[in-house]
This record gives C-alpha cells, sequence and structure tokens, in this order.
C-alpha cells in the first residue's frame, strides 16, 4: 500500500480507488468548461477504469476536500519501449524493467514558480511514482511528454525531478504515434 502521508497543506495525493474514475470524469469536465472547442482527449470513467483494472498500484488521485483535482497513471513496461497511446487494452510485459507513466493531470496553485523545488503537486507525484516503481522492483521511470507550449514546463519539471530526455534514434518512429512532438524521458532509479 502506498504511504498516505504525500499531502501539503494545498494538495494531497492518495491511491485511487475503484470509485474514482467518475471523480475524474468530473474533474476533467470542469478542467475544460467554458472552452468552445474542447481538446480531444480520451480520459473518460472508463479511460480511468480501465487503467485501474490493468495497474491500480499504478493510479493515483490529487485531491483537495475529497474532490479530485489531478490524476496519474502508469504500468510496467520495458524501458525505451513506448506503448501506444491511450491503450490500455495492453497485456502487461512478463519482464518489465519500468514504470511507465501513461497519464498526468496537475493542479499546480499560483503557478509553478510559487512552490520551492522538491515540494510541487508534480514532485509529490513523481515521488509517490518513485515508491511505486521501486516497490515493483524496477528500476526506472519513464513518460512522453508533447515538448511544446503549455506541455513543455511539465518536460522542465521532469528534468528537474532527475528525468533526462531519451535520445535512441529507435524511439522516434513510436513517438510519431502522439499527437504532437513528442519526448521520451527516463529516470534511473538504482
Amino acid at each position: 500500500m502506498m504511504n498516505s502521508n504525500y499531502q501539503s497543506e494545498k494538495h494531497r495525493w492518495r491511491a485511487a480507488n475503484a470509485g474514482d474514475p467518475e471523480a475524474v470524469e468530473r474533474f476533467i469536465n470542469e478542467l475544460f468548461d467554458g472552452y468552445e472547442s474542447p481538446p480531444k482527449r480520451n480520459e473518460s470513467p472508463e479511460f480511468f477504469a480501465k487503467a485501474f483494472n490493468l495497474f491500480p498500484e499504478g493510479c493515483i488521485v490529487q485531491t483537495e476536500r475529497n474532490a479530485v483535482i489531478g490524476y496519474g497513471t502508469s504500468y510496467p513496461w520495458p524501458l525505451h519501449d513506448i506503448p501506444p497511446p491511450d491503450n490500455f487494452s495492453v497485456v502487461l510485459p512478463k519482464s518489465p524493467d519500468c514504470l511507465f507513466i501513461e497519464k498526468m493531470s496537475i493542479t499546480e496553485y499560483g503557478g509553478i514558480s510559487s512552490y520551492i523545488p522538491g515540494h510541487s503537486p508534480t514532485d509529490t507525484f513523481v515521488e509517490m511514482m518513485v515508491e511505486v516503481a521501486l516497490r515493483q522492483g524496477f528500476g526506472n521511470l519513464a513518460i512522453v511528454l508533447a515538448a511544446h507550449s503549455h506541455y513543455s514546463r511539465f518536460g522542465k519539471q521532469m528534468a528537474r525531478c532527475g528525468f533526462e530526455i531519451a535520445t535512441e534514434s529507435a524511439l522516434n518512429e513510436k513517438l510519431k504515434s502522439y499527437l504532437w512532438q513528442a519526448q521520451y524521458m527516463a529516470r534511473q532509479l538504482k
């Protein structure tokens, strides 16, 4: 079981439970409320339920006053091998060496610069993913992030959390399956 002490005055992360898919959907709907044309997304109760069924240990939610205000999903995967995006119908590999972070949506209060390094909601999210990875015996974390505009700030935060951009040319073809110019980032844990 995950350490339940990942909290601060403004945000709290906890392991997801079977009742969270609908709360995640409410969060996503509120997040995009007011957009004339919301971005295409695959976050739905079914998406989060599939992620939870695939690997419940890798699903966490960020809460405030018991309402979901962020979430993350992950599952075991081989390092430097990129699964198809939003594919929670995968069969988990027999000998993974990495925890692959599939999705993360994090509420940052007051902007990233308002946190002391190491104490932002993203830092806490990464700490929890490290804990899951180590408990499962994995020596690495990995994530694919868009390399432009809004999403580039997460890349900067992940770099601050010890992730490095992988430059293997074999990854480039698989990265094209993601919507935006994407980058594969990994962090060695042991």
